[in-house]
């Protein structure tokens, strides 16, 4: 008599998945930047404006597919293993509710929502969640990627529409207003091929996207909320404010802007619930973190498990987790305690603890 394989339970979800359209994506972009541009425009050139406008409200479709879905590394799958959705199309997930009892799987990239999956069994939306790593407590959520869609043939149209329309007021109008405005616009197309990144880790949000550059850890924040298109986080210095990717209006963008200020409470909330590792007693600082050495009877002993719960808790100091690293992979050097460090080193929000993480790995390593 032979065991029968125990059957494995079906992660399968049910639901319509909408892939918006990348063309009304790039229309809604290229009518904003043209309304945007109607100012400097002489007065027939504004049908242009209001034409593009119109596509904008009446350009929102994209391929919808019904059916069975599945979760993997790869993406969102139908349960036949065709692949509709890749992961590099998205860089976040989150369950969105629409006020009526409806809950959606919006996916995020840039900023903005560029995927829908409504299934209505809460369950199935928790394994598909799971699946792609943004359970309930992931342990790093990042977005990153250009600030729009297409942003090289956006700021291309965008640039030759500006520098035609500065050289034709500079030729009659010489007006030094008129010239900052245009190289205002110049800049700002410039800014849409910057590469944005918001990373929320276990010990703060680090941000770098177009003409912003900070790191906010937890233990300084306060709070966080919405201002207009802005996300204005408060900390003990005072507020930050944190843009969207761009302004641009309508209910993805602010759906996108609610989600990421629920990441960040929920990352905080959980900051929050570790254990304070600022009072380390003196035996973990300094020299006894450097090397073990033989023969210190005389020090208080720290222990490889202490190094490694050092290691794993945001709440310590960045320096102090970083010595901890280097005297753990000293001590005990084993596949469980390399991992311990390439964790936390993923889980880490803040870029030096990163890059000094990553320097111990590759100084054992070498």
């Amino acid at each position: 008599m032979t065991d029968a394989p125990i059957p494995r339970p079906s992660r399968a979800a049910t639901g319509m998945l909408h892939i918006f359209s990348r063309v009304g994506t790039i229309t809604r972009r290229a009518a904003v930047c043209l309304l945007l541009l109607a100012p400097f425009m002489r007065g027939g050139m504004i049908a242009p404006c209001v034409f593009a406008a119109f596509i904008y409200g009446h350009i929102g479709g994209g391929p919808r597919k019904r059916g069975r879905f599945v979760a993997d590394a790869d993406g969102i799958r139908l349960e036949s293993g065709a692949l509709v959705l890749p992961r590099a199309m998205f860089s976040m997930a989150f369950t969105q509710d629409d006020g009526e009892g409806k809950k959606t799987l919006c996916f995020i990239r840039a900023g903005e929502i560029v995927a829908e999956l409504r299934v209505e069994d809460a369950a199935a939306r928790q394994a598909l969640l799971e699946d792609l790593g943004f359970g309930s407590e992931p342990r790093v959520l990042r977005d990153e990627g250009a600030v729009v869609p297409e942003t090289r043939a956006i700021a291309s149209v965008v640039g030759y529409i500006v520098s035609g329309c500065a050289f034709a007021f500079a030729a009659r109008h010489d007006s030094l207003l008129t010239m900052a405005g245009a190289l205002l616009l110049m800049a700002w197309t410039t800014a849409l091929l910057v590469r944005r990144d918001v990373h929320i880790g276990y010990d703060g949000i680090w941000v770098a996207a177009p003409f912003q550059r900070y790191w906010v850890p937890f233990r300084d924040l306060r709070g966080v909320s919405r201002a207009g298109y802005w996300i204005r986080l408060h900390t003990a210095r005072g507020d930050v404010d944190m843009s969207p990717p761009l302004p641009w209006p309508g209910r993805r963008s602010r759906a996108a802007g609610e989600a990421l200020i629920q990441l960040i409470k929920r990352a905080a909330t959980r900051y929050d619930r570790l254990p304070d590792m600022r009072a380390v007693p003196s035996s973990m600082r300094d020299d006894a973190l450097s090397a073990p050495r033989e023969g210190a009877f005389r020090e208080s002993p720290v222990f490889v498990e202490d190094l490694a719960r050092i290691v794993e808790n945001p709440r310590a100091e960045s320096k102090l987790r970083i010595r901890a690293a280097a005297a753990l992979l000293t001590a005990a050097p084993t596949p469980d305690n390399v991992d311990c460090v390439k964790l936390a080193e993923e889980e880490a929000a803040e870029p030096e603890l990163r890059e000094g993480l990553r320097g111990v790995r590759a100084a054992r390593a070498g």
